[in-house]
């Protein structure tokens, strides 16, 4: 029997009307920024290797090492240093960034005596005049932060064993470089923990740099997830 035509557009008054609900959930899921870094998903990582390319590490030799290993269940980088002559590194090279973000997972071992940095610059970000943004972390584990080789110690250090997740933001203001070291919590929050203006520092990056010092030697430390973002329009 043929529906009346009252019917039938009331049928389609209603496939023409938006459900709110379902519009509300999908402009509440937040945009996610893409990894600037490549091959960093640690679920493509092989246990006793290093990471892969373009991951840049140094040659294989017995003072130092920088490769996976599994630390609590999931797959770390380890970088591990008793050389004062050469040092565990761990390198990437990406399209310049002016603005951004680097996270990662961080935990110091609990024979950490040296000293080690984590750098986002220019050339090979080896030198402090390519070093845009410099963390530094020394041997009891506390964290400067800085460009150019021009850094200061904030409230926090790392403590052997336990792991945190960590981010350091940069942003030019006008020819000036301000820095924001953060903490991330389990629920998502990110909490700054120490902000700095560096002068003259308004740099583009193109390099990360992860490398423990020659001297002093004895540098020992884990890390994961890192995430490197450029800021969302």
């Amino acid at each position: 029997m043929p529906y009346p035509l009252r019917y039938l557009r009331m049928l389609a008054l209603l496939a023409s009307i938006s459900l709110p609900g379902l519009h509300a959930a999908e402009s509440a899921a937040p945009l996610k920024a893409a990894n600037l870094l490549a091959n960093a998903r640690p679920e493509i990582w092989q246990i006793g290797k290093a990471p892969p390319k373009p991951w840049q590490v140094p040659n294989p030799d017995p003072d130092i090492s920088t490769v996976i290993v599994d630390r609590e269940g999931a797959k770390w980088v380890e970088l591990r240093d008793i050389s004062t002559e050469k040092a565990a590194s761990l390198r990437q090279q990406f399209p310049p960034l002016k603005a951004g973000r680097l996270s990662f997972r961080i935990a110091v071992a609990g024979d950490h005596v040296g000293q080690f940095g984590i750098f986002l610059g220019q050339g090979n970000a080896s030198a402090e005049v390519e070093r845009i943004v410099e963390l530094k972390v020394d041997s009891k584990g506390i964290i400067l932060l800085g460009s150019g080789g021009n850094r200061e110690k904030t409230a926090f250090s790392l403590t052997a064993g336990v792991t945190d997740h960590l981010f350091v933001d940069f942003s030019p203001s006008n020819e000036d470089l301000n820095l924001s070291l953060g903490r991330i919590e389990k629920n998502g929050t990110a909490v700054i923990i120490s902000t700095t203006t560096i002068l003259q520092q308004a740099h583009a990056v193109t390099r990360l740099r992860i490398a423990t010092d020659l001297a002093p030697r004895g540098a020992h430390f884990f890390l994961t997830d890192l995430v490197l973002t450029a800021p969302t329009p």
